[in-house]
């Protein structure tokens, strides 16, 4: 509720300081352990060709275990609040004979390195979403921290969001908000 409260009056300062503060406390019980999912915030359409991979660079370097990747076979329609990939794991989306509607994979946490967050960013790679402007209106991070989930606005000062190339895109907020 507080969430709506804050982002509906605008003041998503207030908001990201309580989520800032949050994590602190969230941090002391598993300082190092984080799952991030991309999360769809309209009706999304898929085709056979479509993929979306999401990874963590921490110094320009791959954080090990953090590559996550969907792809998918069939065409087919993600719902509102679905994940659309996540952190850790891969998954090759096939049609189902019973599929009534696809829900998404939950992304696995993945191990952080102990120094200095503010060097890590998050990136999107994709043929499925390519433009900044529709990333960030209309999807959103879910950052789980041990038994936590933070819901992340793309749309706001405190995420930038990179457009690096068609289809590629740096998030690097998320590290300032950890630390």
């Amino acid at each position: 509720m507080f969430t709506f409260f804050c982002l509906r009056r605008g003041n998503i300062r207030t908001f990201f300081s309580v989520i800032h503060r949050m994590g602190h406390q969230l941090l002391e019980v598993a300082p190092m352990d984080m799952a991030i999912a991309l999360i769809t915030g309209r009706v999304l359409h898929f085709a056979p060709h479509h993929r979306i991979q999401i990874y963590i660079k921490h110094k320009d370097q791959l954080v090990e275990g953090s590559f996550g990747e969907d792809v998918f076979t069939y065409n087919g329609t993600l719902f509102p609040e679905t994940p659309v990939v996540a952190t850790g794991r891969t998954a090759i989306h096939q049609p189902q004979p019973d599929l009534t509607a696809y829900q998404g994979v939950p992304g696995t946490s993945v191990r952080l390195p102990e120094e200095n967050w503010k060097d890590m960013t998050l990136w999107v790679d994709s043929n499925l979403i390519l433009d900044q402007g529709d990333l960030q209106t209309y999807y959103r991070l879910q950052v789980s921290v041990g038994q936590r989930e933070i819901p992340l606005p793309l749309h706001t000062p405190l995420m930038p969001v990179a457009w690096v190339g068609r289809g590629i895109f740096c998030i690097k907020g998320l590290g300032s908000l950890l630390a």
